[in-house]
């Protein structure tokens, strides 16, 4: 038989305490005694605070709730931490895949300027924008109208050898490849 977790029910547990320390944990971070008191043992329209509770006082220290949602709480946490982590590493998959679809894209674009349209350059700037990727000096896939714009002129003047060669380039760039000078 396995042991139980902190925060799950143990032999020692009642009835009562169990449901009164299940109310108390499911209380977050901002946990009192007092408030527990309160929900537990219900507070009338207009009557003072409630003074606390011998049975939810004694069950507390008797049953270490302290520590035990202490333990929840940490186990809370590291469930969420592993989900935003987990949420990350989805996005980062995503954007490598977006920026490979943009570099492809942009590479058939340079091996065949005169099918290059201004939207398209548009969208593979924006994915790069996204995904953080900053074109080498030179290179520019803004547009004028439907034509490749300005910054893409030096290598439409190339042989088309030397645009793929360009195009190689580029791409190892963006992938993360340094530079040549």
């Amino acid at each position: 038989m396995t042991t139980p977790k902190p925060w799950e029910r143990r032999d020692t547990d009642t009835d009562k305490s169990w449901a009164a320390f299940c109310v108390y944990r499911d209380m977050g971070a901002g946990r009192s005694l007092r408030e527990l008191q309160e929900r537990v043992y219900g507070r009338k329209e207009g009557a003072p605070k409630a003074q606390g509770n011998g049975h939810i006082t004694r069950w507390s220290s008797e049953h270490d709730w302290v520590a035990r949602c202490r333990a929840y709480d940490e186990h809370l946490d590291a469930l969420n931490l592993a989900r935003v982590e987990e949420g990350r590493e989805v996005a980062f998959r995503r954007l490598a895949t977006m920026r490979e679809k943009a570099l492809r894209a942009l590479e058939k674009m340079l091996d065949d300027p005169d099918n290059a349209t201004g939207p398209q350059l548009s969208a593979i700037r924006e994915v790069l924008d996204r995904t953080g990727v900053a074109l080498p000096k030179g290179v520019d896939v803004t547009s004028k109208g439907e034509k490749v714009g300005a910054g893409l002129a030096e290598l439409l003047a190339m042989s088309e050898a030397e645009r793929k060669e360009e195009a190689r380039r580029i791409a190892g760039v963006l992938s993360g490849e340094p530079a040549d000078s």
